[in-house]
């Protein structure tokens, strides 16, 4: 099997494990019920590490893609949207930095510093595109949905996403990486 090929295989089978893990949703903020945790973008960060940024924005769009054609939530592709730049504002600093510094404690860098691009994301796309989207145009009323839910979920979803890879990754890497 050439290289190519096996390129694409991972990235198919990372995606179509991240589809499936979209659908085993937690929701963890009472105030916020539809703000829900998944660990859909652990296949997505794992890919990243294995393949490099651009792997991890191809898994990531696919997967929301493919999320929202077998799954239409209501939203119109909002919540997809906001997952793919969410999920590439975690995942791309965190695989570039990783695949620059490959050691250990690079690790815990490069998800550190996903985490606070998602969450400086997930601020600034709510606030600016997703919630205008949604209709909701007033200033507090963004304020109050971005402080109560958006950065919580945020924070909560790069640690457990965080922590699921780092004891995944290195088992995984070998597979990952033949």
């Amino acid at each position: 099997m050439g290289k190519r090929t096996k390129y694409i295989t991972k990235i198919g089978m990372l995606t179509a494990i991240g589809v499936a893990l979209m659908y085993i949703e937690i929701p963890v903020l009472p105030a916020y019920p539809f703000l829900k945790l998944d660990f859909s973008e652990v296949p997505v960060l794992l890919g990243g590490f294995a393949m490099g940024p651009i792997a991890a924005i191809v898994i990531e769009v696919l997967k929301n893609v493919i999320h929202f054609i077998i799954k239409n939530d209501g939203t119109g592709g909002i919540g997809n949207l906001a997952n793919i730049v969410v999920g590439c504002a975690f995942v791309v600093p965190a695989t570039w930095y990783y695949l620059k510094h490959k050691t250990q404690k690079s690790v815990y860098a490069a998800m550190g510093i996903g985490a606070l691009s998602m969450v400086i994301a997930g601020v600034l796309g709510n606030y600016f595109i997703f919630l205008p989207l949604y209709g909701i145009a007033e200033h507090s009323a963004k304020i109050t949905f971005i402080l109560g839910g958006i950065i919580p979920i945020n924070v909560i979803k790069a640690f457990a996403t965080s922590l699921v890879t780092f004891f995944l990754y290195k088992p995984l890497s070998a597979i990952l990486h033949k």
